[in-house]
């Protein structure tokens, strides 16, 4: 049956029912763009096996006419010869019509502008673009297929509008080009997403981009990306009554590009077996800080070593520096965690520091006062420090790298601050040094100020271990021949050197 567009629209409007057109041949020949016609809508209307033919463009004008209920369009196995356009003009619709089009073919494309509308959902259907353009509200947005790969791809998808505000956009992506805002915008004029979820696959020769756009929450989920996606100048809003929510879950990003985004805006960051070694982030760093990464330490980890690779890959030190030092800090946390119950407790850790650190301490406090009252208490102390030092070695797992991690802690924040590095070796070469002498009693022997020229020498790792004994007159027996003497000088060269190492390993980071 054949009917011209006015006739069509005539038709829609005088049903009170329920309203299924199928088998129909519109011609659109009688189409103006200055005098469209509104479609009243009842109930519902369904347009079955229909063809429109003639025309470049036609447009369908919705209206509810106060309607109370919610009303829906169904578009259903039908063929377009022209580009179409959709449009809501009353604001009052916008909770209201449901248009929901499947197993249709657009040639020329279709656009929703002026857009008050309630849900749109387009599925298993052609076309050569989607459009959403200014001024609209819309509650949920559904374009594409879940887990579909055998349709034919739709060229382009373009949302991008002043005051054009969507709560729920759900892109199952095939193929195709995607660009949601534009290039310069002010803040006033942004489009607004309130949750934004990109699923599918993205083809060698195709560009998802997302920029200048207030949103919410991003969740890309089993999302393939051969082509190239690229996120900029994003406004992160605060969600009202819930938490913003970024979620990377089992995708592979390919080229992604993250840019100008404040990422430490969102409240949960979710990352499950998704590889972020290749993405690529300009002012848009994941904060290593904050608590707001959804993962165990060990998927924390793996998340921070992708991370710093991808930094290191594009030259950011700065980034691939943060990054590092965060993974040391979650491998150290989780060999913790992972170690016997006695290092588990705080209580346990800073009473096993103090008894280790405590002859170092009195050392340091007996050569100040120059006195021999102390050495009571620092000689069997020192043996326990040492007693301490080696049982954990037996008794916690991995406590090997356990140390050697904590010191480069300690020593230079995981080699990244010289400054940190110069100041523990003075420090610890200076307790090393401390008790060497104390235990030797040299202290009681010669002024306080003139071993100083010696500590100076003693920071030198390779010096020779007889470099005090020239200084004793009259004596057969040398600081070189006091047992105690020698171990501190040979432990203390280790330190020392490691404390070098560390200067040195964390002023070339930068270089």
């Amino acid at each position: 049956m054949k009917v011209t567009y006015t006739k069509f629209i005539q038709d829609i409007n005088r049903s009170n029912r329920f309203e299924t057109i199928s088998r129909l041949e519109v011609d659109c020949s009688d189409y103006r763009s200055d005098n469209v016609p509104l479609i009243y809508l009842k109930k519902r209307l369904r347009l079955l096996d229909c063809t429109f033919k003639n025309n470049k463009e036609v447009k369908f004008v919705f209206t509810t006419h106060q309607l109370d209920e919610e009303v829906e369009v169904w578009l259903d196995n039908s063929v377009f010869e022209q580009h179409v356009i959709f449009n809501g003009i009353e604001e009052s619709n916008e909770q209201k019509i449901n248009i929901r089009i499947g197993k249709c073919k657009f040639n020329e494309g279709i656009t929703f502008t002026r857009g008050y509308l309630n849900n749109i959902s387009f599925t298993n259907s052609e076309t050569k673009s989607i459009n959403f353009f200014n001024y609209g509200n819309y509650n949920r947005i559904e374009i594409g297929t879940k887990n579909n790969d055998e349709l034919e791809p739709q060229n382009k998808i373009r949302i991008d509008g002043v005051e054009l505000s969507i709560k729920d956009l759900i892109l199952y992506v095939n193929n195709q080009d995607i660009n949601i805002g534009s290039r310069k915008k002010s803040d006033g004029n942004l489009t607004s997403i309130n949750n934004l979820t990109l699923e599918g696959n993205n083809g060698g020769d195709y560009t998802v981009d997302i920029q200048h756009t207030k949103i919410h929450n991003i969740s890309i989920d089993s999302f393939k990306n051969k082509g190239e996606l690229h996120l900029s100048n994003l406004i992160i809003e605060k969600a009202t009554n819930e938490e913003n929510t970024l979620k990377l879950v089992e995708s592979r990003l390919g080229v992604t590009t993250f840019k100008n985004i404040n990422l430490s805006k969102f409240d949960k960051i979710k990352i499950d077996r998704t590889d972020l070694s290749t993405l690529k982030t300009t002012n848009a760093s994941f904060v290593t800080g904050k608590n707001n990464i959804e993962l165990n330490n060990d998927e924390l980890y793996d998340l921070y070593n992708d991370l710093y690779t991808a930094a290191k890959n594009k030259n950011n030190k700065f980034e691939a520096t943060e990054y590092y030092k965060a993974s040391k800090n979650v491998l150290l946390e989780n060999m913790l965690l992972k170690s016997v119950n006695i290092i588990k407790s705080h209580r346990y850790i800073i009473s096993y520091i103090i008894l280790v650190t405590a002859p170092l301490s009195l050392s340091i406090l007996s050569i100040l006062l120059q006195s021999k009252f102390l050495l009571p208490i620092i000689k069997p102390l020192g043996f326990l420090s040492v007693l301490l030092l080696v049982l954990p070695f037996f008794i916690v797992d991995n406590f090997a790298s356990i140390l050697s991690l904590q010191v480069s802690k300690i020593y230079s924040r995981f080699g990244t601050y010289f400054p940190q590095a110069i100041l523990s070796t003075l420090i610890v070469s200076f307790g090393f040094f401390s008790l060497m002498v104390c235990f030797s009693e040299y202290h009681l022997e010669v002024d306080r100020y003139k071993f100083i020229a010696y500590w100076i020498q003693y920071i030198n790792p390779v010096h020779k271990v007889s470099f005090m004994d020239k200084i004793i007159e009259g004596t057969v027996k040398g600081f070189s021949s006091n047992p105690l003497f020698v171990f501190f000088d040979f432990v203390g060269r280790i330190f020392i050197s490691i404390g070098i190492f560390e200067t040195v390993r964390s002023f070339r980071r930068f270089v």
